[in-house]
């Protein structure tokens, strides 16, 4: 039901963005190009905020749950979704704070167009990973190491580098009760926001690999 309902919604979309995007006839636009931009505009601005707020969400869970001593400190978590979670804490955000988290989102949306949006990106990409890949199990592992780990890396630095001053205050016993947990909400705040942008991109880099590989 789903898939039927989203490919109503999204077909008509799609043919009215190519007659939108053809109206000069001297910059003519295909259909594959028109269909990646709306794939990838959806997932950016609509996919990345509705996916963050699911993992904001489960990564309160996995953080109850280990500070009520139901998983263990080296336990895996468990697969995201495969559990009832409770509505995340109420968090005293300061204004500055609530600034930043917005021009994180801003930031994110303008880096996955920007990256994934020109269809000509899109090419280029597929054009990369088979050139320097061996095969097909090397093709997805290049994949998954310059959309998966390297941006995941990168994530966890800036995670380290925007809580390093609270946390050193944390560990010398300076933090209330409220300021601890804003702490502890940042902390999760940023990490689910690095998972979410990661599933963002995945998804814009499949979207634009199918799009090639059956309407090219």
């Amino acid at each position: 039901m789903a898939s039927w309902l989203s490919t109503a919604i999204i077909l008509p979309i799609w043919i009215g963005l190519v007659i939108l995007l053809n109206r000069d006839p001297a910059r003519p636009v295909s259909a594959e190009a028109a269909l990646n931009l709306l794939l990838v505009a959806i997932i950016a601005i609509a996919g990345l905020p509705l996916m963050h707020a699911g993992q904001y969400r489960w990564f309160w869970h996995i953080d109850h749950k280990r500070g009520a001593g139901r998983l263990g400190v080296m336990e895996s978590a468990p697969r995201f979704g495969s559990e009832r979670t409770e509505p995340s804490p109420a968090v005293p955000w300061p204004g500055w704070m609530r600034v930043r988290h917005v021009l994180i989102h801003l930031v994110g949306m303008a880096i996955l167009l920007i990256t994934f949006a020109p269809y000509g990106n899109q090419r280029a990409i597929v054009h990369l990973l088979h050139r320097f890949s061996a095969g097909t199990a090397s093709y997805g592992s290049l994949a998954g190491l310059l959309f998966g780990y390297v941006p995941l890396a990168l994530f966890c630095l800036l995670a380290m580098l925007l809580t390093q001053r609270q946390m050193k205050r944390r560990d010398a016993g300076l933090l209330d009760a409220e300021q601890s947990l804003v702490l502890n909400a940042e902390v999760n705040w940023l990490f689910s926001f690095g998972a979410a942008f990661l599933i963002a991109a995945l998804l814009c880099r499949f979207a634009g690999g199918m799009i090639i590989r059956y309407l090219a």
